[in-house]
């Protein structure tokens, strides 16, 4: 079901709500450029039309000189939204969804909680797109309509995983910083956020100008800066009574060796501790080391043209090949000495090589390589 056929379907109070929830744009006669998928309000032209609602299934593009005549626009199938002119033409990407009689009848109150389109399969797909992920089962040869599966079946039940199967390989990454303090950690997971990845700590480091400004100063002063009643940089020759009995002009071999002694109690004293709450949706834990946690959330786009260009063929092959392990599963399951029956066994054999390969490939393209330095 496409966002015009769910809106012709709404009462009019729910078109209303779903006008006011995306903005509650309102245009005027002299409007020359509409957007896709946008519901907009028309007034101001003095016709049956003002304040009659409209949906926008493809970007508009309209010069001075090919406005709209609304004086001249007329229902040609009110159910269907379609519209044309004195002539018969039929406007393409224009549709009444909500008529201004309907609209000025209305007395509920306006519900701002009411999204529309949630009820609809999340994948945002074109025809084209979508047709070349059928073309193996036989579309458009075949009407996608003469399929056993509808078009809302397909993309919610073939398609969708498809795309939550490549984004468990892949995901689309979102790095949230934030600074411990009293060494607790209590990181709520965002609503739009599908799963976790990985947190760690950065010792020292700060994401805020209210921290510690001297870069210096970032991670417990024993690190970087030695400490001494002089307050500055701890030269080795303020070590001379405890050098070693060999030769060491600078010094440098007890220096090194009293930041290594500092640095063993400091790594003693330090705790950390990060835990996924599932149940919840938080990252918690503490940690006695002052800086940031780093989380890194992964997420899931179900916007066919935000996979990138070079990994859309291989989302589109597990498609198809999911398609036609359904549609073989469904068509398996007649009377082999039916008269007509199709010899559909090609479609598992296909789907099973297409899908063998795109998850061996992506499996290997994740496996975890460890280097030892």
């Amino acid at each position: 079901m496409t966002k015009l056929e769910y809106l012709l379907q709404l009462l009019p109070n729910r078109v209303r709500d779903t006008w006011i929830v995306y903005g509650g744009i309102v245009v005027g006669p002299n409007q020359t450029e509409f957007a896709k998928d946008s519901i907009i309000q028309l007034a101001g032209t003095g016709t049956v039309w003002d304040d009659a609602l409209f949906f926008i299934t493809e970007d508009l593009h309209l010069t001075p000189t090919t406005l709209i005549d609304w004086n001249n626009v007329f229902f040609d199938i009110e159910a269907k939204g379609t519209l044309r002119d004195e002539h018969g033409i039929i406007f393409p990407h224009l549709f009444c969804v909500c008529s201004a009689t309907k609209f000025h009848n209305i007395t509920e109150p306006i519900d701002y909680s009411f999204v529309a389109f949630n009820a609809l399969a999340p994948v945002d797909i074109s025809d084209t797109d979508l047709e070349r992920i059928l073309l193996e089962a036989g579309v458009p040869f075949i009407r996608l309509e003469e399929l056993e599966y509808t078009r809302d079946q397909i993309l919610s039940l073939v398609v969708q995983p498809a795309i939550e199967e490549y984004y468990r390989y892949f995901p689309i990454r979102e790095v949230h910083q934030e600074i411990i303090n009293n060494n607790t950690i209590n990181i709520p997971m965002p609503p739009y956020i599908q799963f976790f990845i990985r947190a760690y700590v950065i010792p020292g480091y700060s994401a805020k100008t209210d921290f510690i400004k001297n870069p210096l100063l970032r991670y417990f002063d024993e690190v970087i800066l030695a400490t001494s009643t002089r307050g500055a940089f701890t030269s080795p020759l303020i070590n001379s009574a405890r050098r070693q009995g060999y030769v060491d002009t600078t010094g440098f071999t007890t220096y090194v060796l009293e930041k290594a002694l500092r640095q063993g109690a400091l790594n003693y004293g330090t705790k950390q501790y990060l835990h996924l709450d599932v149940k919840n949706r938080t990252l918690v834990g503490y940690s006695t080391i002052r800086g940031i946690v780093e989380v890194e959330w992964g997420s899931v786009s179900y916007k066919w043209t935000d996979i990138p260009l070079n990994r859309q063929r291989e989302v589109r092959e597990l498609a198809t090949a999911r398609l036609l392990r359904a549609l073989y599963s469904l068509r398996n399951q007649v009377n082999n000495n039916s008269i007509g029956n199709l010899n559909v066994e090609h479609f598992n054999t296909r789907a099973n090589d297409l899908e063998t390969k795109i998850l061996e490939k992506w499996s290997s393209e994740v496996e975890p390589t460890f280097i030892r330095n």
